[in-house]
């Protein structure tokens, strides 16, 4: 009886260990069925009304992790920031740009995955007016352009003065 008991208490070890281990193993690549069920459209605009003359502009450079990372989560996040910081630096001591580096598996930052359709670890940039955010999109290149820094940096500078402009 005993040793039934010993071989069932390691048969669960064993299931356990293959379930953590398969969560690790994909919690940095997206499914194939995530992608489909994401919205196509990664930017999203609300409806705003007429926006007076002094209407106050800000756009988040969001950063959405979960809270295992691999070497290529680090990265992105790592080259983001020195895209940001390097190419905004003026725009971020006046408060026009703030970069915001978020787990989303933190309690609280839960709806931030289903508020912007998250399936992987992403740069968001949105566009703020008058504390509401307008529109936003999801620079859903970076893991394709994360083998070439230079690559990688003009393509969320590109993003982030296209934004800034609209």
């Amino acid at each position: 009886m005993f040793l039934l008991k010993i071989m069932r208490m390691k048969q669960i070890t064993n299931l356990l260990t293959i379930v953590a281990f398969t969560g690790l193993v994909y919690s940095c690549q997206s499914t194939e069925q995530a992608k489909k069920t994401a919205k196509t459209d990664s930017a999203k605009t609300m409806e705003t009304a007429a926006t007076p003359k002094s209407e106050q502009k800000k756009l988040v450079v969001y950063y959405f992790h979960t809270t295992f990372r691999c070497q290529s989560c680090n990265m992105i996040e790592q080259f983001t920031k020195q895209a940001v910081e390097s190419g905004f630096a003026d725009e971020l001591k006046k408060g026009l740009i703030e970069l915001k580096v978020i787990n989303v598996e933190e309690k609280g930052n839960e709806h931030y995955a289903e508020e912007y359709k998250l399936y992987t670890k992403s740069v968001i940039v949105s566009d703020v007016r008058n504390g509401k955010e307008a529109s936003w999109k999801n620079l859903e290149k970076v893991w394709q352009l994360l083998g070439d820094q230079n690559k990688f940096k003009e393509y969320i500078q590109t993003e982030v003065k296209t934004s800034l402009k609209g």
